[in-house]
Order: structure tokens, then sequence, then C-alpha cells
């Protein structure tokens, strides 16, 4: 019901404006108040729609054997997400160092034609 006469409020305001009136309540007054007013209205029809979407709290609980069984899914799909153990083992060995591929051949050794 708020929202309505928020809106109504808004809709008056912007009626009563004239913005080439030398009277500052229709010059100043009134076009300031019905852009407060438009926003006090957008904020009450956005939290009516926010409200209707959302679960009471007796909606949200859940009895403990649905809550138990929950668990368990969780715990099967976390069992079957799981990699491999031995995998993880060969990833974490060390590798033999690589030497880097050189553009020239490598140099004899001194003494040596």
């Amino acid at each position: 019901m708020g929202r309505w006469i928020a809106l109504g409020l808004t809709l008056l305001c912007f009626s009563a404006c004239s913005l080439v009136s030398p009277n500052p309540m229709r010059g100043i007054v009134a076009p300031l108040m019905g852009l407060l007013m438009g926003m006090v209205t957008a904020w009450l029809f956005i939290a009516d729609r926010v409200s209707q979407n959302t679960r009471s709290d007796t909606a949200l609980m859940q009895d403990p054997e649905t809550l138990r069984l929950l668990r368990e899914r969780a715990a099967r799909n976390a069992a079957a997400k799981a990699p491999d153990p031995n995998a993880a083992a060969q990833a974490q060995r060390p590798q033999a160092p690589r030497p880097a591929p050189s553009a020239r051949p490598p140099e004899p050794p001194a003494g040596q034609s």
C-alpha cells in the first residue's frame, strides 16, 4: 500500500512542477521532491518484488533426515570427482633436468683441435 501512496505523491509533485514559474514551490521544491519521491517509489517497488520471491524461514529449515541424505550425496559426489591417488603421486615426483637446446654446437676442450 505504501508504494502506491509514494507513486501518487511522485505524480502529484511532477504534476505541480513548472520550471518557468516564478513561484519557488513550483519551480524548485516540486521537481526536487518529485525526483526524491521517484527514488523512494522505485525502492519500495523493488523491495516488494524481492520480498515476494524470498522463502520464509520455515521453508529453509530441513529435517535431520534430509540433511543427512544431502551430506551423503555430497560426500559421494566428492569421492567420484576425486583424482586417482597414484596419479597425484606420479605428478609430485621431481623430473630430471633437461639440457636446454642450443643454437651452436659445443666447443671442444682447449688444447685440442
